[in-house]
């Protein structure tokens, strides 16, 4: 885990869970020996201040009945001023995944709506299956990390640069400069019974993987104009569903209430939050 040693806000930093899930139209992919997960929003820029102002992976190749149960732990640090520090723990239960990858999972954090300049770091965990030295066909699960992961930027008055997840995740020239994680799957193997029974598995396979360093490769993640849009959305009806709980102003004015909008709650166990989730379609790139 990261270590966290600076001050907590008594406020949550975060809002409510936001799962964009984008579903290829036409055949699903096949699924790679190669799973990665990329944090590409926000880029090493100076951006202006925005309450509206999410954290984004992306997930490529992921599939949940190799890569169980992974975490990403992340701890947001105010560079000039390290007590103030937010961590998050983020479960990626196996039912949260879509199985026509690739997908984004996204956040927005509305102390961006300051100035500074902020640290994001992040880990990726996994369990991993493999097997003994015994010749019985017993298998152990141990726990994996993917540590060291970084992307500083900076929010400034000044700045003209506002949040445009179309036009930055597209950055051919900056998006080499966003941090990934790749695994090697060698191999798949069925779950012993014994493991089966456990609350936070929820499959029948799990993956021989292998951290692969330098490796990543987050310019092959595209988005397009709907599904920016659509997070957008979600980051706007969070604030004002948050304004309305607080009694407090929102970020943007709020739109009139719909009905049977395509944006829907759902509760979903993932451990410690209720999230929010989004279908979409993204066309083939």
């Amino acid at each position: 885990m990261l270590g966290l040693t600076h001050a907590f806000s008594s406020q949550p930093a975060f809002l409510n869970w936001n799962f964009i899930l984008l579903a290829f139209s036409g055949t699903a992919q096949a699924a790679s020996a190669i799973s990665e997960v990329d944090l590409v929003f926000p880029l090493n820029e100076t951006y202006a201040p925005s309450r509206l102002f999410p954290i984004v992976f992306a997930f490529q190749s992921f599939n949940p009945a190799t890569v169980v149960e992974p975490t990403i732990n992340t701890v947001v640090t105010n560079y000039h001023n390290p007590n103030i520090s937010y961590s998050n723990i983020w479960f990626l239960g196996f039912h949260m995944f879509n199985r026509s990858e690739p997908y984004f999972f996204t956040r927005p954090f509305d102390q961006f709506g300051t100035e500074g300049t902020w640290i994001i770091s992040w880990e990726l965990d996994w369990r991993n299956c493999n097997m003994t030295e015994n010749p019985s066909p017993d298998y152990f699960i141990n726990r994996n990390v993917s540590r060291g992961h970084k992307t500083i930027f900076t929010t400034h008055k000044d700045s003209s640069k506002q949040v445009d997840l179309f036009a930055d995740i597209n950055n051919e020239q900056a998006c080499s400069r966003s941090s990934g994680a790749t695994l090697n799957i060698i191999d798949t193997r069925k779950v012993p019974d014994q493991f089966k029974s456990s609350m936070h598995w929820g499959g029948d396979t799990c993956g021989v993987a292998s951290l692969l360093s330098n490796r990543a490769d987050p310019c092959r993640v595209k988005m397009n104009e709907t599904v920016a849009s659509k997070i957008q959305a979600s980051m706007v009806a969070d604030d004002c569903e948050q304004a309305k709980i607080k009694a407090t102003e929102p970020a943007v004015s709020c739109p009139p209430q719909e009905t049977g909008a395509a944006v829907q709650r759902h509760g979903i166990w993932g451990g410690v939050f209720f999230g929010l989730v989004i279908t979409a379609v993204l066309s083939r790139f």
